[in-house]
């Protein structure tokens, strides 16, 4: 089909070919029609009509896109902030999974077009059944047969000339589109063809993962199972099913093909997992947990203070304008700690964490040192970390006074390792302070204050990963903690109590999950994307790792929200001094919220 033509212009558009004859043709006419309207073509064609109706006789057609939007009634619902994420100009790979057919192909056009006015799309032979998007399809046979090598080849030069030109290509590499099949019953796309993968790489092209949300209806599916030529025959239906609706997209950022070291097949699996990382995955089961009603503040502001004001002198650690910092034990500050159990909880249920009971304490808490956080002129608490001395734990307890003794199992020869450290845990920032930087400045001020006034040079404990992330997202967290901060030989004295279930990321090999997340930048983006904005590596993470810290284990606590804890561990000694001297001071912190125990 030439490109331009839509429509009216074709002899017999979508309809089915008539043999020669008048009589043969009133003979085979009628069932024909009878087939065309069942499987859509009629249809089809009508909305060609209407398209190839509103051609301006002369100049461009500007606004053909426009018009077979409005004809077929499809639309694409993707977030304008994600849209962006295609560039605005220089040749650009966009790359989608292949659910629908018809209406992913018209839908994801019509947006990409709308972005890019010079957008063509590469696209299965199969397409030439919706006449009015030839003008911007480059068309590849993918089923082989006479003359198929040649047009392919063709159409290849002809996307790679275009791409060098710096126009945008769309791309379905599928080819197919996804089905199920017998022992399969997951809609799936077919391995994806490393076409479009060489072309992006020949023309230095970058590369636009998009997912693609939704599937075809069951009789499609169920035809697939008799014969694939018959859900073929589909496809026009499932098109015209799909008119009023919007199809649903999700855009990932660019990748640049320069500097990755892949190959055309490397490159298409990685593409592809990018893809499916943007999906909408199901939410992670959740143990049933009761919540009880939080705890009323029992004290008074005068209360709180006169407590805070009666401490001794050492108990002050810093003082920083309106703010204090303290280092307690709970017996000192009873009325303080039953506030500080309470904003805990109150803390912990905003991230998806949380005991489930009115205050968040527990049987560790009197052996541990409490962190505190004070502002004076508001007289209320603002943060807290709760800090336990191992050698103190130990002598008076064993290793069950380690709280992270509930969650992980040492061996004896790691828990003397760590005598010279604390265990650090029940981090938190009072809600109406999450947006500002100081107070988690000021917790990690303390924590440095206190282990220069102890004598100690090494902490660690389980930082939190909520139920509430994506399960992918809990993955490349998970994935990029063990290849790259894996704390050897350490990490071989350490197992969790509950392990937590793995699920990997399909369809990628250990050489793409590197490149995915290939430094902390990488993963930082590769959440946000799968989160869409709303959830970012958690904050107390970021500040263990920019310590240097080391991955010891992982554990699932279901009495915790089914929250993953990252165990890690912290060497002063060996952490540049400047890094000391900037995260354990005064200075900046991340503006999020932040929660850890």
């Amino acid at each position: 089909m030439p490109s331009g033509q839509t429509g009216a212009t074709q002899a017999n558009g979508a309809r089915l070919p008539r043999p020669e004859g008048s009589l043969l043709s009133a003979l085979v006419d009628p069932p024909l029609r009878l087939a065309e309207w069942a499987f859509g073509l009629d249809e089809i064609d009508r909305m060609a009509d209407e398209v190839a109706a509103g051609r301006p006789v002369e100049g461009a057609d500007t606004d053909l896109m426009k018009r077979i939007l409005r004809a077929t009634r499809i639309e694409a619902r993707i977030d304008a902030d994600e849209l962006t994420r295609i560039p605005a100009t220089g040749p650009v790979l966009c790359c989608s999974n292949h659910p629908l057919g018809g209406a992913d192909s018209t839908a994801l056009l019509g947006a990409v077009v709308a972005r890019r006015p010079d957008t063509k799309i590469l696209a299965n032979s199969l397409m030439a059944r919706f006449p009015f998007l030839a003008q911007y399809c480059i068309f590849v046979d993918p089923f082989g047969g006479r003359d198929a090598a040649r047009r392919n080849a063709a159409a290849i030069r002809e996307a790679l000339e275009w791409l060098k030109k710096g126009g945008a290509l769309v791309a379905f590499p599928a080819g197919e589109v996804s089905a199920i099949a017998w022992g399969r019953w997951t809609p799936a796309d077919p391995p994806w063809s490393t076409v479009p993968a060489r072309i992006a790489l020949k023309a230095g092209a970058k590369v636009v993962p998009i997912w693609c949300e939704g599937t075809n209806r069951g009789v499609f599916h169920a035809a697939g199972l008799v014969h694939p030529r018959l859900r073929t025959a589909l496809l026009p239906a499932e098109f015209i099913s799909r008119r009023g609706t919007a199809v649903e997209f999700r855009v990932g950022r660019a990748l640049s093909t320069e500097g990755l070291g892949l190959d055309a097949e490397s490159l298409t699996r990685l593409v592809r997992g990018r893809s499916e990382l943007l999906r909408r995955n199901a939410p992670a089961p959740r143990t049933v947990q009761s919540m009880a009603e939080i705890a009323p503040c029992a004290s008074t502001r005068e209360e709180l203070a006169a407590e805070f004001d009666a401490l001794p002198a050492e108990a002050l650690l810093s003082r920083d304008g309106d703010f204090r910092t303290f280092a307690v034990r709970a017996s000192q500050i009873p009325r303080a700690f039953a506030e500080i159990g309470r904003l805990r909880e109150i803390a912990y249920r905003a991230v998806g964490e949380g005991s489930g009971k009115p205050s968040d304490t527990d049987r560790f808490d009197p052996a541990y040192w409490q962190l505190v956080v004070w502002h004076a002129a508001n007289r209320e608490i603002v943060g807290g970390y709760r800090i336990g001395v191992v050698d103190e734990l130990l002598r008076a307890s064993g290793v069950d006074g380690l709280y992270s003794a509930t969650l992980f199992e040492y061996a004896p020869e790691l828990v003397e390792e760590l005598r010279d450290a604390v265990e650090l845990g029940r981090s938190f920032v009072r809600l109406e302070y999450q947006r500002q930087p100081l107070p988690l400045s000021l917790l990690w001020k303390g924590i440095g204050l206190f282990l220069l006034r102890h004598g100690l040079s090494r902490m660690f404990g389980p930082v939190s990963i909520s139920n509430d992330y994506d399960s992918t997202s809990k993955e490349l967290i998970m994935e990029f903690l063990e290849r790259h901060r894996l704390a050897a030989p350490f990490a071989k004295q350490v197992r969790p109590r509950t392990p937590p279930e793995r699920r990997g990321i399909p369809s990628w090999t250990a050489q793409e999950r590197a490149v995915a997340a290939s430094d902390f930048g990488q993963l930082e983006r590769l959440v946000d994307e799968i989160e869409r904005g709303k959830r970012a590596v958690p904050v107390l993470l970021r500040h263990y790792l920019r310590l240097n810290a080391r991955l010891l284990a992982f554990n699932l606590d279901r009495d915790f929200g089914d929250v993953v804890d990252a165990l890690m561990l912290v060497d002063m000694r060996q952490i540049d001094e400047r890094i000391v001297r900037y995260y354990l001071g005064s200075q900046g912190a991340p503006d999020e919220g932040v929660s850890g125990r």
